[in-house]
This record gives structure tokens, sequence and C-alpha cells, in this order.
């Protein structure tokens, strides 16, 4: 065997595809919506990561936040606004679509693990890379979202794939604490919501600033082999 992994899970949003201008549209029609002030972009993508309800808690003025009945509603706003543009804008990385291709080509199952809401998640990975993934799964009500281990752990178990030989690729601290919560080799990317030096600094062990560079270490041969 002369590659590291046998599956590989890839989180959605800042990693396999750029849904940050939607996303910042979305809020900005939930603020605009209950007479808040508009966040900036930066703004906005430092906010996602850990779910919606948390993107819609940080987006509030720090004068709501704390009112569960004005989250609640500015979740439901966002809730019914988003999937209906949530490929608005949407597009995948570049490189991505030819880095899947590669990992299936050597025998490496991929999937996705996403906080995003799971028919979202299903309706753009369909979308973007239809049949390119063995397995596509957002936040459902059985599991806690992400960095808890719970849903990734059952999706490897289905796969029948020991630890040792799974890695999941993420762009942010969330996904680092994921990877290290389920015992997995993290592999970070910093084409997304956080920054290289941001990912180094939260502790990531494995960078990619490239698709060329994801490829090579997901794909390495592991020493001794």
């Amino acid at each position: 065997m002369n590659h590291p992994y046998d599956l590989v899970f890839f989180d959605l949003d800042g990693t396999v595809l750029d849904t940050a201008d939607d996303i910042r549209d979305s809020i900005a029609y939930v603020m605009r919506l209950f007479g808040y002030p508009e966040r900036t972009k930066d703004e906005v993508r430092s906010f996602v990561g850990n779910g919606v309800r948390r993107l819609i808690q940080r987006s509030l003025p720090e004068s709501v936040q704390d009112d569960p009945e004005k989250v609640e509603e500015a979740f439901a706003a966002y809730s019914a606004y988003y999937p209906l543009h949530a490929s608005d804008k949407t597009k995948a990385f570049p490189g991505i679509e030819e880095t899947l291709r590669l990992l299936n080509e050597k025998g490496v199952r991929c999937g996705v693990l996403s906080n995003k809401d799971d028919d979202t998640t299903k309706a753009l990975i369909e979308k973007f890379y239809g049949g390119l993934f063995c397995t596509v799964h957002g936040k459902r009500p059985e599991f806690p979202r992400k960095p808890f281990p719970d849903a990734l752990l059952a999706l490897i178990k289905e796969q029948n794939v020991p630890l040792s030989r799974v890695a999941y690729v993420g762009d942010s601290e969330v996904d680092i604490r994921l990877a290290e919560n389920a015992g997995v080799d993290g592999v970070i990317v910093s084409w997304g919501f956080r920054s290289h030096e941001q990912n180094a600094k939260n502790g990531a062990k494995y960078l990619a600033d490239t698709p060329e560079e994801l490829q090579r270490i997901l794909l390495q041969t592991k020493k001794g082999e």
C-alpha cells in the first residue's frame, strides 16, 4: 500500500466549496429584516465553523446575542432564506475536483461531514461534486455538531476503516479539534475561513496551502511502507 489513507472526510464550507458570499448575503438579509447593523464579510467569515445557530448569534448585535427569542427568530429567518440562495454565488475551489478524482483513482474513499444542515449539504455536493463522494452528511439531530466526534466516528464505522487509515480535511480550529477528538489525522487548508497562520497557531499538524500540497499529504508514502 503506497498511501497512508483509505478514507478521507472533508468539511464543506471553506474546504471544498467557497460559500462565503452566499453566507454573508444571507446574514445581511437577516440583519436588514430585523433592523440590525450588517456585518462585514470578514466578520462573517470569522463567525463560521460552529454551526448555523452560533453563526447567527455572533452576527447579531451584542445587545441581543443573549436573548433566546431574538436569536431564535433570526435563526428561523436565516434557515428559511439561505437554502434558497445557497448556490447563488457559491463555487468550487480550484483544484478540488481534480484532487477528489485523483483520490478516487487511487482507491481512497471520500466523504463529507459538515456542520451545515444535512439537506443543504447534500444539495450543494450533488450540484458541484456529484458522484465523487461515497457518503455525504451535514448536521443531523441525532449527533452533536463538530468538534464533537460522534458523527464522524459513526460514519467511519459504517465504512469499516480503522482510525489509523482515516484523515479529516477542514479549514478551521473546529476541524482541528474534531480530528483530535476522533483520533484521526487532521489536514487543514488555508484557502477557507482561516489563514495558514491562524490554523498553525491553533495547533494544526498538517497544513496545505494549495490543492497540490493537499494531494501530497493525502497520498504520501508512510515511513516503513
